[in-house]
């Protein structure tokens, strides 16, 4: 045998080996090819085919953060809540959980969505996507730098004035239905408010946030903004809370007269009197420590109308957001989340003040995307005081007049 065909045996027998070794039966072993956990990559698609699952994740980032993620079996449903199942965390450890899933709902063996995260501000250098109990596989995690594209962030004001959403991360679910049998909604008189302003489509998401008990997330637009503004007051009208209890609204300084605020006596749209409702529903129960956060947290978040913060709720605008942030704390969102889902809500219910204050912000060499959302939300940015110094310093912006603070 010449040395030619012993070279082309010894060939034949690797090849046979690899293919070999590389099947458990008919099964290939999975090869993972994400990169290993201290490593990081810039932008491009990684893959990471441990277990029977195999996921494939690339970034989409603009102005805003998002994941195009493909799920990929031939073994197992794929019935997992991404929106549960992934987290994002920056390079000082700070965590942002998604605001929703656009794509393919729960089933089968094929996957892909975008998975959305928002804007992340102050802008991050690193990101990590943690994907945990997919397959079997505890944890599978991808790392980027986060080499943003070129073009300048765009402003969370400019987004509240031209998105036509913002998905909250908060679950609705059977809330309204709850404020109806209960009486703190009237439903025939809450229906009646909407449906001569023509918006079928509004009407239809109206009776869908009252009615049913399988609401997901609540979205928040330019069109529903006032809906959502009232469904959220009467939440917190209604919730049982320390707050309403001993708080501003019973302190003899302010009148000692409960019923006299703008939040109270101007709540027309319950079953009989609003007073009736005030803090007496347990709709959810709030931990000592998730009060205690909805507590500092509500001292610390102002509204242009006036100048008491969301721990004095008289008026619409703090009873809604006061009923926000106990569902943020009951849903646990972190304390940093709680302050930017705010300053969203808040840009919704006053366009023109945030449109302003972003204007402000760029002749500092800032922008409400590189801000502090706490500082923000604060007084000296948010609460009608505030405001005004804001404004004598520029001139107002046009983006739509904000809600008021009646129904």
């Amino acid at each position: 045998m010449n040395l030619k065909n012993i070279l082309a045996i010894i060939v034949i027998a690797v090849v046979v080996f690899l293919l070999a070794s590389n099947k458990i039966g008919d099964r290939p072993l999975p090869i993972a090819i994400s990169p290993s956990p201290n490593s990081i990559s810039v932008l491009e698609t990684q893959i990471n085919s441990e277990g029977p699952v195999s996921v494939k994740v690339t970034p989409k980032l603009s102005a805003a953060v998002a994941f195009e993620i493909t799920l990929d079996t031939h073994s197992e449903e794929l019935t997992v809540d991404l929106t549960r199942a992934v987290t994002l965390r920056d390079e000082t450890g700070r965590e942002y959980p998604p605001l929703g899933w656009q794509g393919d709902p729960p089933g089968g063996h094929h996957r892909e969505g975008l998975l959305t995260f928002g804007q992340l501000a102050p802008r991050p250098q690193t990101l990590q996507l943690t994907v945990r109990q997919i397959g079997g596989v505890a944890e599978r995690k991808f790392k980027w730098m986060a080499a943003v594209t070129d073009e300048p962030p765009v402003p969370i004001s400019t987004l509240i004035s031209t998105e036509p959403a913002a998905e909250l991360p908060v679950r609705w679910g059977d809330l309204g239905a709850k404020l109806v049998e209960t009486g703190v909604i009237d439903g025939e008189k809450f229906e009646q408010l909407y449906a001569g302003r023509g918006n079928v489509e509004l009407t239809a998401e109206i009776k869908k946030l009252l009615y049913r008990k399988d609401n997901g997330r609540l979205k928040i637009t330019a069109a529903n903004s006032g809906a959502i503004l009232n469904l959220l007051w009467a939440l917190g009208l209604a919730t049982k809370n320390e707050i309403l209890d001993t708080g501003p609204m019973r302190d003899q300084r302010y009148g000692g007269n409960v019923g006299g605020f703008a939040s109270t006596g101007g709540w027309t749209l319950a079953r009989g009197e609003a007073m009736a409702h005030y803090s007496q529903h347990s709709f959810f129960t709030l931990t000592p420590a998730q009060q205690r956060l909805v507590e500092r947290v509500s001292q610390n978040i102002y509204r242009p109308c006036c100048d008491n913060s969301t721990y004095f709720p008289d008026c619409n605008h703090g009873m809604a957001m006061l009923g926000l942030l106990e569902l943020m704390a009951a849903q646990n969102l972190t304390e940093t989340d709680m302050y930017r889902v705010a300053l969203t809500v808040n840009g919704y219910w006053f366009p023109d003040t945030y449109l302003t204050i972003d204007k402000y912000l760029k002749t500092q060499g800032s922008s409400l995307v590189q801000a502090d959302p706490q500082e923000i939300l604060g007084v000296n940015y948010s609460s009608g005081s505030g405001y005004r110094q804001i404004m004598a310093k520029m001139k107002p912006a046009s983006g739509g007049s904000g809600t008021s603070c009646g129904i």
